[in-house]
């Protein structure tokens, strides 16, 4: 481009110097010489000036062209990088899930993990003062953050050894709170993590909140627990 440029100032130039020289005798005898020679000067200032805007127009196509390839260039990285993330955040969840889902199932055939001193205590406590059959672990607001593991939402009958004298689903819980709190500390993006009981009578979930905050609408244990896990369910 810059060549045509460069050739098409040489032929004005040339054809200026050529024309200017036949006519000057021409301009100096004829009014209509002096006439043909400025409308040949328009037209080379109209040539000169439209050569000179195009340049200017290829240039900045060219240059958007070229920055519009490097924005798309610098969003496809950006999509890839997220991408790659983001499985490895699913791949670590999955795995997690996996882990505990091993734990749950295999539970039965381990001695009952007793679990954090604290956490056991209070479900303890809890489980004795019961009203309408229900508890919680509301009373680990006292414990610092670090301590407490996680929340429980049950009911009574959590605490009761299954029938074929496996630990009950509690133990289970217990277990499970003090396992999943760990995940959560060197997986960040953990947000939280639950266990329901097949019977519906418990929820275990980290990390650890007020019973009011996790009930929400729903005015008690029971109906939450039944409401929850119709949700994680699906419609029967």
């Amino acid at each position: 481009m810059l060549c045509i440029f460069l050739l098409g100032i040489y032929w004005v130039v040339n054809e200026m110097s050529e024309k200017k020289t036949s006519d000057d005798v021409a301009s100096k005898t004829s009014p209509q010489g002096a006439r043909a020679l400025a409308a040949y000067y328009h037209r080379i200032i109209l040539l000169g000036t439209s050569v000179f805007f195009l340049i200017i127009g290829w240039t900045v196509w060219n240059g958007w062209q070229h920055q519009q390839a490097v924005e798309l260039s610098l969003a496809d990285q950006h999509v890839r990088e997220a991408s790659i993330r983001l499985k490895t955040i699913i791949k670590a969840a999955s795995d997690q899930i996996t882990q505990l889902e091993s734990w749950a199932t295999n539970f039965p055939l381990h001695t009952p993990y007793a679990g954090a001193d604290d956490l056991r205590q209070v479900a303890k406590r809890a489980v004795a003062l019961a009203k309408n059959d229900e508890f919680n672990l509301d009373a680990l607001s006292q414990f610092p953050a670090e301590r407490r593991l996680g929340l429980i939402v049950g009911l009574s009958g959590a605490s009761r050894p299954r029938p074929d004298g496996n630990p009950s689903n509690l133990d289970l819980s217990l277990s499970l709170l003090d396992r999943m709190g760990d995940s959560q500390k060197t997986s960040n993006f953990l947000c939280w993590t639950y266990f329901f009981s097949a019977n519906k009578d418990m929820l275990a979930m980290t990390p650890w909140g007020l019973s009011k905050d996790i009930l929400g609408t729903d005015p008690d244990n029971h109906s939450f627990l039944n409401h929850s896990w119709t949700y994680v369910s699906g419609p029967v």
